[in-house]
């Protein structure tokens, strides 16, 4: 089955590593390297969230799928990572009309690893027409920055720090950093699909 995700918005501007607690982390006081320490925090968080195969940062995003998944003998939606919020699901109907299922249709089981949609009780999915993109879902995913996990936040201070003091290619003095952080992640990694 086809699935695909897109990121549609960023949501929560506050960073999940605020410049701050960056520059708290690097031991820094001054100024000068703001700019490039924002940057860094921004790698670190986008290497973070490549390596877990989640998000992060609070995001709105939209799955597109051919058809329901069949979990369990039911038709359902599953979508891995923490999921915040489904903003809506939206279905083909035979003319190719984007229509909204009703939210008393279905139920969403969440978790801090996954997320399960199915239909309520004593109701059901609309039926579905051949279209590549027939089911879309658009969903909310990632922490706020208080609710970061604190291994996946100490994760990305580390890997901030080996991004600011490793100088130039070659340069892999602070390689044990990286697999800490690594290992701090592994809990959370989540299966490619």
């Amino acid at each position: 089955m086809n699935r695909t995700i897109t990121p549609v918005a960023e949501i929560d501007s506050e960073q999940v590593v605020t410049l701050d607690d960056g520059k708290s982390h690097l031991r820094l006081t001054a100024d000068e390297e703001d700019d490039r320490i924002v940057g860094e925090i921004d790698a670190a968080v986008s290497w973070a969230e490549d390596f877990t195969a989640r998000a992060i940062r609070r995001s709105q995003y939209l799955l597109s799928m051919e058809a329901f998944q069949l979990i369990e003998h039911r038709a359902s939606i599953r979508i891995q990572g923490y999921v915040s919020a489904v903003n809506s699901i939206q279905y083909r109907d035979s003319n190719g009309t984007l229509q909204t299922v009703a939210t008393s249709v279905y139920q969403t089981l969440k978790g801090q690893h996954s997320t399960m949609i199915r239909e309520a009780i004593n109701q059901s999915w609309p039926a579905l027409h051949q279209f590549m993109d027939a089911v879309q879902v658009t969903f909310t995913a990632g922490w706020i920055a208080s609710d970061v996990p604190y291994q996946v936040r100490q994760a990305i201070l580390l890997k901030l720090g080996s991004l600011h003091f490793r100088r130039g290619p070659g340069d892999d003095a602070d390689g044990g950093i990286d697999n800490a952080a690594e290992a701090l992640l592994k809990p959370w990694k989540l299966p490619v699909w």
